[in-house]
């Protein structure tokens, strides 16, 4: 059904590099957080981890790792009570924040700190100062849309109809929400379609699929403000949840044409845009966090971000045309493709971009591997 160019899937390798896997049953062993600190570390620089695998192989077992339905794990993944993943973030996991300090020359490995109540969630504080890690890109809402779009694409299509693999995700769902969400027949969203993921998986555009393969990938990270603020009685935000808007925000191009444009017009109130809560706090969060920052230049070089913007302009790229974003229109920019072929792009683009950014920080840390 394709008809852009581009990145093709390809399964992942069925064996992980020896010092990888042994160097995760070595964190895994340890009960020191000061060694699995060091044990990271030392992955980091001596490996090719950041090009070769994703940060789910910290917590995988044989069968998971070897999963070729990534749609499958990604939803096994997001799942409150997994047997595998659960209490999992892989942007605050030990290899990321690990990551993220090397990347930074504004804090150090001995700031890291597990994060509350948690075992497998680390933050970084420093001097009164917080940070985490974010997803730059979800998946969730853009994996409902695309589905929406796909089943459509069918409904137009009786010879689609006709074949098997389509006609059997077809019938998994009796009709697209006005929202562009295919509606669940019974049962909560995510669990029904796990529950068909092999069906799902089987129709899903090779981009697509791509895109799940790298959506766990390092490149897919970075460091953020880590602050959370109250806005309920039990409720609390912080820069990562209150960027997302359910999802309709949460991508990398939507991010960085807000940061690009307080840089390029020196006005604090594109910060803001980010937000959907707390907007003055988080504002106020987010200068303090890029005063570490000479520029705009130097934001995307310290963190590795080149492969998401115009290497001449130094301008976003949208994620579905593949251009630079129109700045101007940054205030109202809606980055979720509309249409099948946008889905493609949006896709390809978001895949061979997170594969140069895991190569870019791969070189970076080389570097610092060498001094």
């Amino acid at each position: 059904m394709e008809t852009v160019e581009v990145c093709a899937y390809h399964s992942r390798k069925k064996q992980m590099d020896e010092s990888i896997k042994t160097g995760i049953e070595r964190i895994n062993a340890s009960t020191s957080i000061d060694e699995k600190i060091k044990i990271a570390k030392d992955i980091l620089l001596n490996t090719r981890v950041v090009v070769d695998e994703d940060t789910l192989c910290q917590f995988e077992d044989t069968n998971w790792y070897t999963e070729d339905n990534l749609l499958k794990k990604y939803l096994e993944y997001k799942k409150t009570k997994s047997t595998i993943y659960r209490g999992i973030d892989c942007d605050v996991s030990l290899l990321s924040i690990v990551m993220y300090v090397l990347l930074s020359d504004e804090i150090e490995l001995s700031d890291i700190i597990n994060q509350y109540n948690s075992k497998q969630k680390y933050e970084i504080k420093r001097n009164g100062t917080s940070f985490k890690g974010d997803t730059l890109t979800s998946a969730l809402h853009i994996l409902k849309l695309y589905l929406g779009c796909l089943w459509k694409y069918i409904d137009n299509d009786d010879k689609l109809k006709s074949e098997k693999k389509y006609n059997e995700f077809y019938k998994l769902f009796p009709y697209v929400a006005r929202t562009g969400v295919p509606v669940a027949p019974t049962g909560v969203w995510n669990e029904y379609c796990f529950d068909n993921s092999d069906i799902i998986w089987n129709v899903m555009d090779e981009s697509a699929k791509q895109f799940f393969k790298c959506y766990n990938m390092f490149g897919n990270y970075m460091r953020i403000p880590g602050r959370s603020y109250q806005i309920g009685s039990k409720i609390w935000t912080s820069f990562n949840m209150a960027r997302s808007n359910k999802g309709k925000w949460d991508t990398i191009d939507t991010l960085l044409g807000k940061i690009y444009a307080y840089y390029k017009n020196d006005d604090f109130r594109y910060l803001s845009m980010i937000f959907t809560d707390k907007k003055e706090e988080l504002t106020q969060e987010t200068l303090q966090w890029l005063q570490e920052f000479q520029n705009w230049s130097d934001f995307i070089e310290k963190n590795a971000l080149s492969a998401f913007v115009d290497k001449d302009t130094l301008i976003p790229i949208s994620l579905k045309t593949g251009y630079p974003i129109n700045i101007e229109t940054i205030n109202n920019y809606d980055a979720r493709p509309k249409n099948y072929q946008e889905f493609i792009i949006f896709f390809g683009q978001f895949s061979n971009r997170i594969i140069l950014r895991n190569e870019n920080i791969y070189v970076k840390l080389s570097e610092i591997n060498t001094k």
